[in-house]
């Protein structure tokens, strides 16, 4: 350090960095967090309250490469309905064409038709965390589930309504309602890590500034996203899940994205 100037050498690119200093055992903030570019420019991330906006958030830690195999191996699945226990023609309700990168996807169904049988179709075994039905007045119902090949694993885990457990398909599953059942929805969920937005669970939302991590209040989440209002721009966000879990990291928003560091 020489003329009140502190000199760092070998930082790395593209990220985030706290400047600190510590008083006795203390910890201080002496000015605000800034994002290193690899051409060495800095972008400082100081909010601006005079520019407020509505955050969208879906997720609290970021999706890593190596965390998409179960959604990759969806690709292709295929949802269908019968009348028939042998599906001799099954009416298909939907197929399974984007990796859902361990988000929910929430398939709607036509109301006007009844269907007794409900069954995944799929050339592979997959890990599933969620299968639901839900009726035209938004209630869960549920049925008898039967494994055709008697090969499936832990199949009670993809109806416990508990997105981090799941359950292994072995090609196909069917759940029979007993009689056919009018539906206007379907979701489904891979095998994940339990890092998303969760209806029922409670997220507080932070961003930074000199004084520290400052709180925008707390939110039950009523789907599979958590919306915050007037949340000042251009800062360093943290998203806590107090209900469950563990992970979480700092983003920003870029493009009304989270970009996370």
């Amino acid at each position: 350090m020489q003329q009140d100037k502190a000199h760092f050498h070998s930082m790395g690119p593209d990220i985030v960095y706290f400047p600190v200093y510590f008083e006795k055992e203390y910890q201080r903030n002496f000015a605000y967090p800034f994002i290193l570019r690899a051409n060495g420019t800095t972008v400082t991330l100081r909010p601006d309250t005079t520019r407020r906006q509505t955050l969208s958030l879906t997720r609290k830690y970021p999706l890593h490469h190596n965390k998409v195999y179960h959604g990759n191996a969806l690709v292709g699945a295929m949802f269908q309905a019968s009348n028939d226990q042998t599906f001799r023609n099954p009416v298909s309700i939907h197929r399974v064409t984007r990796n859902p990168n361990m988000q929910p996807v929430i398939v709607p169904v036509d109301t006007t038709q009844k269907y007794r049988y409900w069954r995944f179709d799929h050339t592979k075994i997959v890990e599933l965390a969620e299968w639901k039905f839900r009726d035209n007045r938004g209630h869960k119902l549920t049925g008898t589930v039967i494994d055709p090949e008697g090969r499936g694993g832990r199949l009670a885990n993809i109806f416990d309504n508990d997105p981090l457990s799941h359950g292994r398909i072995s090609h196909r599953l069917v759940v029979d309602f007993g009689h056919p059942v009018s539906l206007s929805e379907i979701i489904y969920l891979p095998r994940n890590d339990a890092n998303g937005v969760y209806p029922g669970n409670e997220y507080e939302l932070f961003y930074f500034d000199l004084g520290g991590w400052q709180s925008l209040g707390c939110k039950i989440a009523t789907g599979y996203s958590v919306e915050f209002e007037n949340v000042p721009s251009n800062a360093v966000y943290w998203l806590r899940n107090h209900t469950a879990g563990k992970e979480e990291r700092v983003f920003t928003i870029q493009n009304g994205e989270q970009r996370f560091w």
